[in-house]
């Protein structure tokens, strides 16, 4: 295996991961997207509730249909262009989920920033977490789910939202870390994988090279057999017309004997009779 194929079956890989990952954690967020406005209900503008769900259901919908026709897609430009429309898709996800941190919770309520702050870190590992495989989607979500409620916090300029923005910032810094180790390892365990893949396939070549050789060792084997049997059976044709042409030889050499006999008889009879002529003339 080259290297450019195994560069492009690990980005293979990574995309399927994400993929994959990506339906599991829109399945959760779904439930979410469901819930989380009952809880705030009573704080909240219905407008804004229905406003934000509407779009965060449309999203995850669309995220579904991209999944879909990625997976039924035949061409890899076609599978490109699914995976690049999830991948933004998920963008704005994480987006949307960041805007809970400015929406959903008063700013004059601590703790209801708090409850938004860990409801916020929490998406923001799980999604960093489960898009580490391409680190070009785990570092943007992270930003859009985390940002958003961090430039509120700043913007508030009361001391306890800059000392909790600070942190979010150094969770961020954190969070990049943890995700840029999982890549590592998955493109640690990928090369491996890929050295293995690349062993086998040159260990099959060798099989199946060896395995031609046999075979057409084989073939000329069966074909040296089939002119033996041919040559043996053209022998024995030709010991048969030698029989036959020496039976045929006795025939003609006795028919020859036969002749020369009569021929000898006939002289032998011509010569008395001339022999009784010429003696009646002489009496």
């Amino acid at each position: 295996m080259d290297h450019d194929t195994q560069i492009h079956d690990a980005d293979t890989y990574r995309t399927t991961s994400f993929i994959q990952n990506d339906t599991l954690l829109s399945l959760i967020f779904f439930g979410m997207i469901l819930v989380l406005p009952l809880l705030v209900w009573d704080n909240m503008d219905d407008r804004i509730i229905f406003a934000w769900q509407g779009c965060m259901l449309i999203i995850t919908a669309s995220r579904w249909l991209g999944r879909y026709l990625f997976n039924q897609a035949i061409t890899e430009a076609s599978r490109g262009f699914w995976s690049s429309t999830i991948i933004v898709l998920t963008l704005l996800d994480g987006l949307g989920w960041g805007l809970v941190g400015v929406l959903f919770f008063p700013a004059d309520s601590l703790s209801g920033i708090y409850l938004a702050a860990i409801f916020l870190i929490g998406m923001a590992g799980v999604g960093a977490t489960a898009y580490s495989a391409r680190m070009t989607v785990a570092i943007p979500y992270l930003l859009c789910v985390l940002t958003p409620f961090m430039t509120r916090l700043l913007v508030s300029g009361v001391q306890e939202n800059l000392i909790l923005a600070g942190l979010l910032g150094l969770l961020i810094i954190i969070y990049c870390f943890v995700a840029d180790k999982l890549n590592m390892t998955l493109s640690d365990a990928l090369d491996i994988a890929g050295d293995e893949k690349a062993e086998t396939r040159l260990e099959q070549s060798e099989i199946s090279r060896l395995t031609g050789m046999l075979e057409s060792a084989q073939k000329q084997r069966m074909s040296l057999e089939n002119s033996l049997t041919q040559n043996v059976q053209e022998l024995e044709d030709i010991k048969i017309i030698l029989v036959q042409y020496d039976k045929e030889l006795d025939r003609l050499t006795e028919l020859a004997k036969t002749i020369i006999t009569e021929l000898a008889q006939l002289k032998n009879t011509g010569l008395n009779s001339e022999q009784n002529t010429f003696f009646s003339s002489i009496l």
